[in-house]
């Protein structure tokens, strides 16, 4: 087993420039969420990749969003879920101002980290099947979604669909900076409060308005006591936009609410109570649209049995590897929800998803791929 793990070392450390090589071209093809034509160069970019290799590939064609793309290897009966996206948050031009570099063992470049890295790894999975650098135990099933940072709203069904027929899931989202891989997320809330009121000139006859405003400020401590009424849960108020002018009373507030939670429960019972908020100002009304667009990644069982089977890989390949949480939201949340073992995070180490600063750190790309790679022969 030993001589395995380090012929499979060896492997990874032999291709790694060409990983990099392969994760600047793809950091290169800038792809914003809601650009589907951006977005379809990158899907070509792996689909041509993969093709090379003999793998079977197919398109989910979108008209609102870029394609998602499907990728399959191997005649197991059990199958292994590799998960990832090819959209980011940059606009077009981001590249001026975030310009591809290597210096001082990292790579810089919009999307790198999150996640154009990691979308090479899992190509890079398949060439290790199809080179019988070392041998799977499982079928391998890719999903390329193509608008992961907008909600996977076009993908979410093809996805839940693909992943019903895999054992489980191996998220290639950028690693915990450090290098932990992430076995629990926060659950996403995306909820619109509307207060309505009634105008009045506010000089002449103040007392006949009804102040939208005014209703919002006795309603924001009592968000955030509900909110954060439970472990772990936040709230951010993220936009406002009410009144007209000063001399006017407002007549109508609305305000884009983010609420994180810890369990998918939790989520539910602060629903309900935003659902329920009675005006303070008689007259007001109030309503509250929305909900959670992401479940949380919850740390089950099974995603601990998965996490211990990744770390016992680790150390057979000589580090250690840890586990941590985070607020943000992934594909991965909807795979763990469904109970489907799911472990997130396995991208490269490094930092600044959606910040200037972006990048990973260039060496753990080989030891992410030998990483992911032993875990599948176990599996």
């Amino acid at each position: 087993m030993l001589n395995e793990m380090s012929r499979l070392q060896d492997y990874t450390q032999q291709v790694a420039p060409r990983m990099l090589e392969e994760t600047l071209e793809l950091v290169a093809l800038e792809s914003p969420s809601e650009d589907r034509e951006r977005v379809n160069q990158a899907v070509r970019w792996v689909e041509k990749r993969l093709d090379a290799l003999g793998v079977t590939t197919a398109r989910v064609l979108q008209n609102e969003a870029g394609d998602q793309l499907i990728a399959r290897w191997g005649n197991s009966p059990r199958a292994t879920l590799l998960l990832g996206h090819l959209d980011t948050v940059w606009e077009v031009g981001q590249l001026a101002r975030m310009p591809i570099r290597v210096e001082k063992g990292k790579a810089y470049g919009p999307g790198i980290y999150d996640m154009k890295s990691g979308a090479v790894l899992m190509v890079e999975l398949f060439e290790v099947a199809a080179r019988a650098a070392c041998k799977f135990s499982t079928s391998l099933v890719a999903f390329f979604n193509s608008d992961e940072e907008t909600g996977s709203r076009t993908s979410r069904g093809v996805l839940e669909k693909l992943a019903w027929e895999c054992d489980q899931v191996l998220v290639f989202e950028p690693s915990l900076p450090g290098g932990k891989v992430k076995t629990s997320r926060k659950g996403v809330g995306d909820y619109r409060l509307e207060i309505f009121g009634k105008s009045a000139h506010a000089g002449a006859n103040l007392r006949d308005g009804i102040s939208a405003i005014e209703e919002f400020a006795h309603q924001l401590f009592l968000l955030q006591e509900i909110v954060e009424s439970h472990p772990g849960a936040t709230v951010n108020i993220g936009v406002v936009r009410g009144g007209t002018r000063s001399n006017v009373v407002a007549d109508y507030l609305q305000a884009e609410i983010d609420i994180r939670v810890a369990s998918l429960k939790d989520g539910e019972i602060i629903e309900q109570r935003l659902k329920s908020l009675k005006p303070h100002l008689a007259g007001a009304t109030i309503q509250v649209a929305g909900g959670i667009n992401r479940p949380p990644l919850e740390r089950d069982q099974g995603v601990v049995q998965l996490f211990a089977k990744a770390a016992g890989v680790a150390r057979e390949q000589g580090w250690t590897l840890q586990e941590g949480e985070t607020g943000g939201g992934s594909d991965g949340s909807f795979t763990a929800a469904m109970g489907i073992p799911t472990l997130d995070g396995l991208g490269p180490d490094g930092d600044g998803a959606h910040a200037l600063h972006e990048h990973i750190v260039v060496d753990d790309l080989s030891r992410r791929l030998a990483l992911a790679a032993g875990l599948l022969e176990r599996l």
